[in-house]
């Protein structure tokens, strides 16, 4: 038994007691025949009305029942009258039990009190402010128990030009000054992580509170206790669905953590660049330049149009933006990678992409490293799609004959990817048509010439199969298997370029190499190889001659006649 109930077991030993008792039952009956906001106001009145008799108990009876009626007296549907009853009564009962035993008992009474902040009218929250200022900051680490609640239901009422603002901030200061800086940010990130109406009260005031006098390392209070947390409510904010807590979540990102930071652990900065390029989607000026202004480091008041053109034939990678490129490379994989099993096709990665490669300071630094794995994407997505396809058809067709279950989707169709991935394609020529007509075949030409130098490297050499993402640059068989695949859904025929130049100088690259190294490759990358070269020559179309330069040769065949 609790030392509050043992209390109160020895407090029923008194007549007076068992008096209060039965007057606070009396009380709480006329709840039950209440039938409009009145007769509310006329309940709480009575039961203020007992509370206030007997105020030298500090042991409050039926305390379960009386915070379940003053719950439902908090009500938003409630008029503002109801609330500010209801708060008397609050007030009352704190005062009975002192500051100690409130702090024994506070989960019985926040459910109610802790929510109204958020659709109090504007006459209520001066009163409930007072509320708090009396009795909970005297909690001070008592509080701790309760503090992400208490946060919950304070961050709402930080509105900046509002009368109670400097109030509600100096309330949330004493209260940080209870509780220690330190655990008070770590419920502040907790709130950012999973409450999504107070994340922007929440950034608002880690901002006003972060002085830019002082270095980071300085203010490590602001970070709380777990940076795992804080990272998480970074993320959540900047892909939550309000542009003012993108903006906020961005505005936070630049001014504490750039990439440069020693705060944050790589593993760390890779999830935050992965959460904030989801930005790039909205289309949103303002979130634009805040993420390419913290990404490279610029300042966010310039506009992107003279930071691009400043830097325009400037080779030169300042370290902090070698760093950005390194996070923005691994984050693009993440994303790759999640996209690549999404059922149904996820095709936000590709309008990601084209508008990152429209960025030149961006686009044409982290185009190569990131390119075969858009390439290995495109591949894995729709042989995903294939295999769920073909397992679902599979399992309502099954007639009890367990070959029927064998894996026949090894490789991926031709007629699936045309019938069923239009959109996917679409998507993905979309990003390719930013690129110059000849550079996905240059590059090609290029990843096959590096894989068979690197051929001795190479580990898995017989596998015919498409790795992961991120694992690095694809080895032989893969590439061909990546170049049978881009030539069935590059439209190759809308450019006459590629077929009379880009191609047969692709073929010819693929045969020098070959000949080149043909001692280092086995049997099957040789045999793939001369399959993608068949193929190639199937896509390249005769180029029809000039009438001047069909006389010459009709001359000299002749002379040669």
């Amino acid at each position: 038994m609790t030392t509050v109930a043992m209390e109160e077991y020895e407090l029923m030993k008194d007549s007076k007691y068992r008096l209060y008792v039965a007057a606070v039952d009396k009380a709480l009956k006329n709840f039950d025949y209440t039938s409009e906001w009145a007769d509310l106001i006329s309940a709480l009145g009575k039961l203020n009305k007992v509370l206030l008799s007997y105020t030298k108990f500090p042991v409050i009876p039926r305390r379960i029942k009386i915070s379940k009626r003053l719950a439902q007296c908090m009500h938003p549907a409630l008029p503002s009258g109801v609330h500010l009853k209801a708060l008397e009564t609050y007030d009352i009962i704190f005062r009975c039990m002192g500051t100690n035993r409130l702090a024994c008992e506070l989960f019985i009474y926040s459910a109610g009190l802790f929510p109204l902040m958020s659709h109090a009218a504007m006459n209520i929250r001066p009163t409930l402010l007072t509320i708090y200022e009396t009795h909970f900051v005297p909690l001070r680490e008592r509080l701790r128990p309760a503090l992400s609640g208490f946060l919950s239901g304070i961050l709402p009422g930080l509105d900046t030009g509002t009368d109670h603002f400097d109030r509600t901030n100096q309330l949330l200061e004493n209260v940080c000054e209870g509780v220690e800086p330190p655990y008070f940010y770590t419920c502040i990130w907790q709130c950012v992580a999973n409450n999504s109406p107070v994340r922007l009260p929440a950034i608002s005031y880690v901002l006003a509170h972060y002085s830019r006098k002082l270095s980071m390392e300085d203010q490590l209070f602001l970070m709380g206790n777990d940076i795992g947390l804080m990272v998480s409510g970074l993320c959540a904010a900047v892909q939550d669905s309000s542009v003012l807590v993108q903006r906020s979540a961005l505005d936070l990102l630049m001014v504490c953590f750039p990439m440069q930071n020693k705060q944050l652990l790589y593993a760390d900065m890779v999830r935050l660049v992965t959460a904030a390029l989801s930005t790039i989607l909205r289309r949103d000026m303002s979130l634009n330049r805040r993420l390419y202004s913290w990404l490279l480091e610029t300042d966010p008041s310039v506009s992107l149009l003279q930071v691009d053109n400043s830097d325009t034939g400037n080779n030169h990678t300042p370290k902090h933006q070698s760093v950005a490129y390194d996070l923005l490379n691994d984050a693009l994989k993440i994303i790759l990678k999640k996209c690549s099993t999404e059922i149904p096709l996820d095709v936000k990665p590709y309008r990601l992409l084209t508008s990152l490669f429209d960025k030149p300071q961006i686009g044409p630094v982290i185009l190569d490293s990131v390119l075969y794995d858009v390439f290995r994407t495109l591949y894995l997505s729709c042989l995903h799609q294939q295999r769920h396809r073909s397992s679902s058809v599979r399992c309502v067709s099954f007639n009890g004959d367990l070959t029927s279950l064998k894996n026949e989707d090894g490789a991926l169709s031709k007629q699936f990817v045309t019938k069923h991935c239009q959109e996917l394609m679409k998507n993905a020529n979309l990003l390719f048509n930013t690129l110059q007509s000849y550079y996905i075949w240059s590059y090609i030409e290029k990843l096959y010439v590096d894989a068979v130098r690197n051929i001795k490297n190479c580990k898995f050499r017989d596998k015919c199969h498409i790795n992961e993402i991120g694992t690095g640059p694809p080895y032989v068989l893969e590439i061909c298997i990546l170049t049978d695949f881009l030539l069935d859904i590059i439209p190759i025929e809308s450019y006459t370029e590629s077929t009379s130049n880009i191609l047969p100088s692709l073929f010819t690259k693929i045969v020098s190499a070959l000949r080149s190294n043909i001692a280092e490759l086995n049997d099957h990358e040789i045999t793939q190889s001369l399959q993608l070269c068949t193929r190639i020559l199937s896509k390249i179309q005769p180029v029809a001659l000039p009438q001047s330069k069909k006389i010459e040769t009709e001359t000299v065949e002749e002379g040669m006649s």
